[in-house]
């Protein structure tokens, strides 16, 4: 699961990955400051959430996991 919120957003936003950890997340204003956080039952993630201030668009926003 990935959680975004911050920004212009009135609630978090919250989407699910592919079986391959993909995602995608619209409809975030451009020039906003963002938090985004990732969580997973059978992973845990050293750095699980990341600030960030968003251009037109950003792509390739990594979290790495390992088993629990």
């Amino acid at each position: 699961v990935v959680t975004v919120q911050g920004g212009d957003l009135s609630a978090p936003k919250r989407v699910l990955t592919s079986p391959f950890g993909y995602y995608k997340i619209t409809g975030l204003t451009a020039g906003g400051t963002y938090i985004v956080t990732v969580s997973a039952k059978r992973y845990r993630f050293p750095a699980p959430t990341r600030t960030v201030n968003l251009g037109d668009s950003l792509a390739n926003l990594n979290f790495t996991a390992s088993l629990k």
